[in-house]
């Protein structure tokens, strides 16, 4: 039996089928070696032509569900991790499901996966015991003392490493915190505050009860401006800063002298543990994310244009999970200043030519 044409039903081309219809006529030959279309159709022809006459169904596509590189599962299963230790309102496994779907931030979440500022917490947690037992038993804002973390924050301006704990502890021995217990505001009203003459470059230093904590003085009216809200009632005393909105804790807290919205956004990312916090001020972040997105041909200036741009960018690209956003530029550019190698002077030789 010859092979069923092209389009035609088998049911058509059957042996039972073939039994109703004639051979097909043979066709002449031309002189030019052309087939002569014949003036009467055969019934073949009529069946083909009516088979292919009718509409045909569309064929139905089934959606391609891509596959989660493994790489990305298994970074999944520790964010996981991280949710079930519940000291965040917001799920770390979604947001990294959400940035995972753009291919600028998919390469970064598996270059990077959890980002440091995630696992340290973990990493407190597993040491000590108590403090999770704490977080299971008290209401989310009563968790952290945000007095002292906003003092620290303070004394910590333009220090890094070891010096910023040096200047901690002296702080702290110099309005006589005792040990085991946290700054209160109360401590600092109470504090008397001087200063003298350092006889070695004649400038003048601050005292805090008699005792030198090395604090400029502008450090020193930040944190007596930042005692005083919280001994006021009608400002930050008594107030549930957890339950706040973003832009009304911002509205507060750049109230306090020295207080500025890079200080409070670090705060809201870092101790309130705020999902959706972009710190456009903070160069870190701006240099990590340009990083990030310059095999894409994306760039912003550094100047105030280009950080709004680069503001309204990220918000409408990467809401509400911002603060992860921040989080892996801070891991991106870190990364790179691990990288870039030294680029020592050249020493030059009185006959060398240049």
């Amino acid at each position: 039996m010859p092979p069923t044409p092209p389009g035609l039903p088998n049911y058509v081309w059957s042996q039972t089928r073939l039994a109703h219809f004639p051979p097909p006529p043979k066709q002449a030959k031309t002189s030019d070696d052309h087939f002569v279309v014949p003036a009467v159709l055969s019934p073949y022809s009529v069946a083909i032509a009516a088979h292919a006459a009718q509409p045909q169904p569309t064929p139905v596509v089934q959606p391609v569900v891509p596959a989660l590189p493994l790489p990305l599962s298994s970074i999944l299963a520790e964010a996981k991790a991280l949710d079930d230790q519940k000291v965040r309102s917001w799920s770390v496994v979604q947001a990294i499901e959400f940035l995972a779907q753009d291919e600028v931030f998919l390469q970064v979440i598996l270059e990077f996966q959890i980002p440091k500022h995630l696992k340290v917490e973990t990493q407190i947690l597993s040491q000590k015991p108590a403090y999770r037992s704490t977080i299971d038993k008290r209401p989310p804002a009563m968790i952290d003392d945000y007095f002292p973390t906003l003092v620290r924050t303070i004394v910590s301006q333009q220090l890094h490493g070891a010096a910023v704990k040096a200047i901690w502890d002296r702080t702290m021995a110099a309005f006589h915190v005792p040990e085991g217990m946290e700054l209160t505001p109360e401590l600092v009203r109470d504090a008397t505050f001087s200063t003298e003459i350092d006889p070695t470059d004649q400038k003048e230093k601050m005292l805090v009860n008699g005792v030198r904590p090395g604090l400029s003085k502008a450090k020193k009216n930040s944190i007596i401006s930042l005692a005083e809200h919280f001994n006021d009632p009608e400002l930050l005393k008594g107030c549930d800063l957890e339950q706040l909105h973003d832009i009304m804790l911002l509205d507060k807290l750049t109230g306090v002298t020295g207080l500025g919205p890079w200080t409070v956004e670090m705060f809201q990312m870092f101790k309130l543990r705020r999902q959706d916090i972009f710190s456009v001020g903070d160069l870190s972040v701006r240099k990590g994310l340009n990083l990030i997105l310059k095999p894409h041909r994306c760039d912003f200036n550094e100047d105030k244009n280009g950080r709004k741009a680069m503001d309204a960018f990220v918000e409408s690209r990467w809401k509400p999970y911002r603060s992860l956003v921040c989080m892996y530029a801070y891991c991106k550019w870190e990364d790179f200043l691990g990288k870039k190698k030294p680029n020592p002077a050249k020493k030059r030789h009185p006959n060398t030519k240049k």
